[in-house]
């Protein structure tokens, strides 16, 4: 079985978020990075039926916003997935004004949209394991 990777960049409002793409037998991790201290935030686990997110805790005992990126990519990935799919996100821009914020929900669509398209070209195909 072969491996499929993808990477998809995308540079608005002065920065860029990354999304990189693994398949793993039929299953897609997902990596969305950005701004100027790329890191892990939050983790969104996405089935075709099922979303949940799990946030890292941040300074001042706060919870990473990441997961409101994350989710927004699983649910467009979600129709079209044939096995379970785990985004990570972190996207920090110092100083992130509101436009920028507004910018990266739809920088994490339009990315989501390339994911989409690649998958769509690409499809993940595994054979089942075979057990005892």
């Amino acid at each position: 079985m072969m491996t499929q990777t993808a990477t998809f960049n995308l540079a608005q409002a002065g920065f860029t978020m990354t999304v990189a793409l693994q398949q793993i037998g039929p299953d897609l991790l997902v990596v969305l990075t950005g701004g100027d201290h790329p890191h892990i935030g939050a983790i969104t686990n996405v089935t075709a039926t099922t979303l949940s997110s799990f946030r890292y805790p941040s300074h001042d005992g706060r919870l990473h916003q990441d997961h409101v990126l994350s989710e927004i990519i699983g649910r467009l990935l979600q129709p079209n997935l044939t096995g379970h799919c785990t985004i990570t996100a972190g996207v920090h821009v110092n100083g992130i004004t509101t436009e920028q914020i507004q910018a990266a929900a739809k920088m994490a669509q339009s990315l989501a949209q390339k994911v989409v398209q690649w998958l769509q070209a690409h499809p993940l195909i595994a054979t089942p394991p075979t057990y005892y």
